[in-house]
């Protein structure tokens, strides 16, 4: 095993974790590629559509995403418990505001009519820190979501429970 997770509290050993191999980066990178094409193709209110219900479902395992941080990196469960809650609202901003944020908008330009347009770019990769294990990751994925970029997570080995 590669890397493990313990708990602060009690220095039990939760679990252990391989190291992702050449092959998972791989098949993450196809796969991330593969959505890409795919959401290229869908509106934004579709995508707003699935970011809300994101958002329902963080509300929905509110407990179980709190005690994973709490047992992961010592966060303290009311504390994580408020964490859970702002990744809550975040997603649900995005997906509130994520045709507005999408919209073409119109330029001056001597030149004639003109405007620019807000798309995707392909796969990114978040390297997140420990101290904020849910709200490091909605932060980046909330609004790339909306755009229509996949994300490849590499989280802090601590909070590998947090991040799964």
């Amino acid at each position: 095993m590669a890397y493990k997770t313990t708990y602060p509290y009690t220095g039990e050993v939760l679990q252990e974790y391989d190291n992702a191999t050449e092959a998972d980066l791989e098949k993450a990178l196809v796969t991330g590629h593969a959505l890409y094409k795919k959401w290229r193709g869908t509106s934004v209110s579709d995508r707003a559509a699935t970011l809300q219900k994101i958002a329902e479902a963080i509300v929905a395992h509110k407990e179980e995403l709190a005690k994973a941080m709490t047992y992961d990196m010592g966060k303290l469960l009311t504390e994580a418990e408020g964490e859970v809650d702002l990744c809550a609202s975040i997603v649900s901003y995005y997906a509130k505001k994520g045709e507005e944020f999408m919209a073409d908008t119109p330029v001056e330009s001597p030149a004639g009519n003109a405007h620019y347009v807000k798309q995707s770019t392909g796969v990114i990769v978040a390297v997140e820190p420990w101290n904020f294990p849910l709200y490091q990751v909605v932060r980046v994925f909330a609004p790339n979501f909306i755009v229509g970029n996949p994300m490849i997570l590499k989280h802090a080995s601590i909070c590998a429970k947090s991040a799964q």
